[in-house]
Parts: structure tokens; C-alpha cells; sequence
């Protein structure tokens, strides 16, 4: 075998854009629109920049449906750049980009080689006229699981890359000995395993929610010629996510938007990378509080604010949700010492021990495992955040009255 680069990606996703609030800022706005395409150009540029040898997309491109001629002419155009630097593309679309219906007009050069959705397809991958890897792959017509012994071969120049759009086991996968399974279909990245083989889903170049903490890369792969295989993350996102907590139990008004300017101006000092920051707050709110955070017209000139300090850094820090938490101010000793709050604050810390159980879970766990706990936290998180800030409320005015004279 000999040393062999090449660039797995998957999940442009170019016909969604990302998650904002309602009724944006314009400058807001043409980011939420614009990231996709901006972090699928860092995607092509990284592989100009790494002199790859070619380039595995594992679907989930765009739908062009959605996405208009915009779409087509956007992948057509950066293909043409890398046929200019000698980089041949090897696509598996999916079943939303099926190739049969790609718009005429748009013509692919050359260097790109789309797989057929009918049967799975080898391709020799070429050097100065020497194989040097062969490409195997499946474009799909439906959203189906993957028939992992489709992909056996009977003869094959090693390494062996196999590239489709679907979800898969490990031990399937494992079990035909190719040498890169280059997965699409997550937009978080996961390793199923890797040693002297690796499957990947390498997760799409932009997150477009918080919870996409393992996404907005590109994996940049490095075989040698004792057939080992290292994977490399490179960075992509045109814009990353991020939750922050304000504890804002005893403060109001013009205090209030102090304690945001004060964190906004953290952020600012102490983000790694320079790309614009989408923020969810979590504000820790006193009940006199609570009105004004819940209600939308009670956080727009608050959001207004908030998008006005933010847009004028660079590269801005949006605000896109607030979201009120519950509140931890000492409570009367009358509602103190009532049984029924009691037991009231003991479902609540037992939620809470859940939420902490399953956190320390998701730190722990392997890549494989990780997509399922993080979507059951979420679940968990906001079910007991939405009743426990109404339960709470009602509770405190409900003993309040139970306590008087």
C-alpha cells in the first residue's frame, strides 16, 4: 500500500438553515441562511489546503427541492475548484439528492464520480496511472438500513473506502475488513471504532442547534503503508452554538442588562475561535422576574438590547433564545417549614440527581452511545424544566396563601 490522504465529509444539509428566533436582525438573519454554504466552502478549502487525494461525500448534501438552483450551482462550482487542483470527488448521495434527478443544466465536471443507487459500485482510485485505493459505494433511493454484506468484495486494490449514506452497525461493518467506512446520515460526529480499520460518521460541517456540540467539522484521513489509519478533525462551522448561565435571581431592570453585557463581554474575552457565537441563556430568575423572560414582548427590548451589543463585535455574539431557569432564592420560613413544600423540593432536587446522573453519562460514554443519551438528556431536560418552573410558581403562590393568618 502506499500513504494515502483523503477528506470524508457528509450533511451540508444546504437547504435548512440553522436555528434562530423568531423576527431576526437582518445581519442575523443572512447568517442563518448563509453558515451552511460558508461551512460547506471550508469543507472544499480544507481539502485544496491538505492536498488530499480526493474527497469521499457521504450524501446528505442538499435537497433541491428546497434549496433551489442555488444548491446545484453552489456544488458544481466547487467541485470545478478541485477538479483545478487534481481532486476527484466520490459522492454517495442520498435519497433526498438523488442523482437521477439532478437538474441538467448543472452539469458535474469530470472529477466527480456519483454512485449508482441500483447496486453497489468499485471504482479504482488512480496516481499517475497506478491504483493506489479503491472506492466503494451506494447512493440511496429510500431511507433503508444498511445491508452491510452488499458491500463484500471479491477482489480489490488496498486500502478499501467504503462510502454510503446510512445508519450501520460496528460489528457488521467490521466483519468485511474494509479499511475506511466513511458513514453520513448524523449530523454529530461519531466513531464506531477505530484501530487498523475505522468507520466514522463524520457528522455535518455546521451545527444548527445547541445540542450539536460534535458537529462543524471534516475528518481529514491518513493511511500508511502498513495500512493504519489516523483521523483528523478539521474545522469547518461558519458559526458555533453555545449555552451560557446568568444567575440573575436579585437583580432588575437596568441591573438586569448589566449582568448580560457583563457575560457577553466574557464570552468575547474568552471564545477559541474566532467565528460568530449563537447563545441560549439560561437565566436563573427571581419570580418577580419571570413575567417579563416568559412573555415575548417582555424579552424583545431585552433581546433588542442584547442584539445591539452583540452585533457590533467581531465576529458578533447573537443571542437567540432566552430561556428562564428555575430560581434559587431562600425561601420564608413559613413556606420552609410546610410538609407539603417539603415534599415538593424533594422531587425537585430528584430530578435534578437525574439530570446530573445522566450528564455524568454522557461524559463517560463512547462515541457509539453518545447520539442516543444526548437526545434521552434533552428529552429529560426540557420535560422537567417546562413543569418544574410552572410547578414552582404555583406552588410558592399556592402554600403562600396556605401559610397566611
Amino acid at each position: 500500500m502506499d500513504w494515502l490522504t483523503f477528506l470524508h465529509s457528509s450533511d451540508f444539509l444546504l437547504d435548512q438553515p440553522l436555528l434562530g428566533p423568531p423576527d431576526p436582525p437582518p445581519e442575523l438573519a443572512r447568517l442563518l441562511l448563509q453558515a451552511p454554504y460558508q461551512a460547506a466552502e471550508a469543507v472544499f478549502d480544507q481539502a485544496i489546503e491538505h492536498q488530499v487525494d480526493f474527497v469521499v461525500l457521504a450524501g446528505g448534501l442538499v435537497d433541491w427541492l428546497w434549496s433551489g438552483p442555488r444548491g446545484p450551482l453552489f456544488l458544481a462550482e466547487q467541485f470545478r475548484q478541485l477538479e483545478e487542483s487534481g481532486i476527484a470527488v466520490y459522492w454517495a448521495a442520498s435519497a433526498c439528492e438523488d442523482p437521477q434527478h439532478w437538474p441538467r443544466s448543472v452539469p458535474l465536471p469530470a472529477n466527480v464520480h456519483v454512485f449508482s443507487s441500483r447496486q453497489v459500485q468499485a471504482l479504482a482510485h488512480r496516481r499517475h496511472e497506478k491504483t493506489v485505493a479503491t472506492v466503494v459505494g451506494l447512493s440511496r433511493r429510500e431511507e433503508q438500513k444498511l445491508r452491510a454484506e452488499a458491500f463484500r468484495l471479491r477482489e480489490a486494490t488496498p486500502p478499501v473506502v467504503a462510502v454510503v449514506h446510512a445508519s450501520a452497525q460496528a460489528d457488521a461493518l467490521q466483519q468485511l475488513g474494509h479499511h475506511y467506512w466513511a458513514l453520513g446520515s448524523q449530523v454529530q460526529a461519531c466513531t464506531l471504532y477505530c484501530h487498523e480499520q475505522a468507520a466514522r460518521f463524520c457528522g455535518s460541517p455546521q451545527p444548527r442547534h445547541f445540542q450539536h456540540q460534535r458537529a462543524g467539522t471534516c475528518t481529514l484521513v491518513h493511511m500508511t503503508p502498513a495500512g493504519d489509519v489516523a483521523c483528523q478533525e478539521l474545522p469547518t462551522a461558519a458559526a458555533l452554538y453555545t449555552q451560557c448561565v446568568l444567575r440573575a435571581e436579585e437583580l432588575e431592570g437596568e441591573s438586569l442588562e448589566s449582568a448580560f453585557l457583563e457575560a457577553v463581554q466574557t464570552l468575547e474575552q474568552t471564545r477559541q475561535r474566532r467565528v460568530p457565537l449563537l447563545v441560549r441563556w439560561l437565566v436563573r430568575a427571581a419570580p418577580g422576574q419571570m413575567h417579563r423572560l416568559w412573555h415575548p414582548q417582555g424579552q424583545r427590548p431585552l433581546l433588542e438590547r442584547l442584539w445591539h451589543w452583540g452585533g457590533q463585535l467581531d465576529p458578533p455574539i447573537w443571542t437567540v433564545e432566552l430561556v428562564p431557569q428555575e430560581f434559587s432564592a431562600p425561601l420564608p420560613e413559613a413556606l420552609d417549614s410546610s410538609p407539603v413544600l417539603g415534599r415538593f423540593q424533594c422531587h425537585l432536587a430528584a430530578a435534578a440527581e437525574q439530570r446530573d446522573v445522566l450528564s455524568q453519562a454522557l461524559e463517560l460514554a463512547p462515541d457509539d452511545q453518545r447520539p442516543t443519551l444526548e437526545q434521552l438528556l434533552q428529552s429529560v431536560h426540557q420535560a422537567s424544566q417546562r413543569l418544574g418552573q410552572e410547578a414552582q410558581l404555583l406552588a410558592l403562590d399556592l402554600l403562600s396563601k396556605e401559610c397566611r393568618p
